[in-house]
C-alpha cells in the first residue's frame, strides 16, 4: 500500500512503549526505502516524582518490596510480569485499564479479583486519582512515562498528596533513525519532502 500510494515519508507516531512496532516499522522503511520519522511525546520523568526502575521486571520487584496494595497504572500488556513476580501472591493488586472484556477476563484469570479492576479509558485527573488511590488505600503506585498524553503529571500529583511511592518505568530504548517531539518539527520534516 505504501508503494502503491507512492508514500515519500513513514511517519512513526506509536505510544511511547510500542517498541516492537516501532521496531517493525523502522525495518519496513528500510525495506521500503521510504524515510522514518518518529514523533514521540515528550519524557515528563523527573528524578522528584518517584523512583525511575529500567523495565518492567525491575518495577515488579520493587512493588513487592514497597507495597502492599499496589495500583498498577501500566495496562494490561505487562500485567502477568507483576503477578509472577516473587511475592507477588502476598500482595493485594489493584489495575487501571480499558474496559475491553478480553482484557477484564484476561486480569481476572491472572488472579486480580473483580471489584480491584478500574476498566475505565483515561486519561484521569489527579483529584480522580487521589479519591480512587485513598478509597482503595494503595500504598504504591506503578506507571509509565507515558507523557501528558497519558495522564503522567496527574499521577505524580496524587501519589505527592497521599505520599506514596510512586515507580515510573522508564521508557524502551530505540535506536531511531530520526526524532521529533512536537507537530512543528512534524510538518518541518515533511515540508522537507
Amino acid at each position: 500500500v505504501l508503494t502503491h500510494k507512492h508514500a515519500r515519508l513513514l511517519l512513526d507516531a506509536t505510544h511511547p512503549y510500542a517498541s516492537g512496532m516501532s521496531e517493525q516499522l523502522i525495518g519496513l522503511s528500510k525495506e521500503l526505502g521510504i524515510p522514518y520519522l518518529r514523533y514521540e511525546r515528550p519524557s515528563e520523568y523527573q528524578p522528584q516524582d518517584g523512583e525511575l526502575c529500567a523495565s518492567m521486571e525491575q518495577a515488579a520487584a520493587r512493588a513487592a518490596e514497597l507495597g502492599g496494595r499496589i495500583f498498577l497504572a501500566t495496562g494490561s500488556k505487562d500485567l502477568a510480569t507483576f503477578m509472577a513476580t516473587p511475592g507477588a501472591a502476598d500482595k493485594q493488586w489493584f489495575v487501571r485499564q480499558t474496559a475491553e472484556p478480553e482484557l477484564i477476563e484476561r486480569a481476572l484469570a491472572l488472579g486480580i479479583p473483580r471489584e480491584r479492576i478500574c476498566a475505565m479509558q483515561g486519561p484521569f485527573s489527579a483529584e480522580f486519582n487521589t479519591a480512587l488511590w485513598r478509597d482503595w488505600r494503595i500504598d504504591c503506585v506503578v506507571t509509565k512515562d507515558s507523557g501528558g498524553a497519558g495522564g503522567y503529571q496527574a499521577k505524580v500529583a496524587a501519589a505527592k498528596a497521599l505520599g506514596i511511592p510512586l515507580l515510573v518505568v522508564a521508557r524502551p530504548r530505540v535506536e531511531y533513525p530520526a526524532v521529533v517531539d512536537d507537530i512543528a518539527g512534524v510538518l518541518r520534516e515533511c515540508e522537507a519532502l
